[in-house]
């Protein structure tokens, strides 16, 4: 299982070995990855000039006990809901029980709905919504974007 913790400090490395930030592949996860998101306080951290080779220092992040978010990859078999999102091949599962299902191709991620923690709501969207491009440079754009309803 893959772990993944600190995936700014991976962007700003490339930033200043490479320069120019290009991430090939950007939220490119795959069935059994492990992500931890640490809430942290940041008020002993002043971030540094912007620009090409610059180095920020976040040394002085407290963490903030018991404020972690773990976010699992797993497979669509392995939820209830697979029947309900059928083109779904990946899925977010959240540690408070969210589920976020998503259509990963080799260059973007599209999102297909989501199954909340309350009341087991679920919300389809019927034109799924573009939220990944692969690769991605510092200064692309694109916009959220919809896709003819595949069903």
């Amino acid at each position: 299982m893959k772990k993944i913790y600190l995936l700014g400090q991976i962007i700003l490395l490339s930033s200043f070995v490479f320069g120019q930030v290009e991430i090939k592949n950007a939220e490119n996860f795959d069935n059994g990855t492990t992500l931890v998101f640490q809430n942290c306080e940041s008020d002993n951290v002043s971030v540094g000039k912007s620009g090409k080779k610059q180095t920020w220092d976040f040394s002085n992040l407290i963490v903030k006990e018991g404020e972690k978010t773990i976010e699992e990859m797993i497979s669509p078999d392995e939820t209830e809901y697979k029947d309900k999102f059928p083109n779904a091949n990946l899925i977010e599962k959240y540690s408070d029980g969210r589920l976020v299902f998503m259509n990963k191709s080799e260059t973007e991620n599209h999102l297909l709905g989501f199954v909340g923690t309350e009341s087991d709501m679920v919300m389809s969207y019927p034109k799924p919504m573009l939220f990944a491009k692969r690769p991605i440079k510092f200064g692309d754009k694109f916009s959220v974007i919809t896709q003819p309803n595949t069903r």
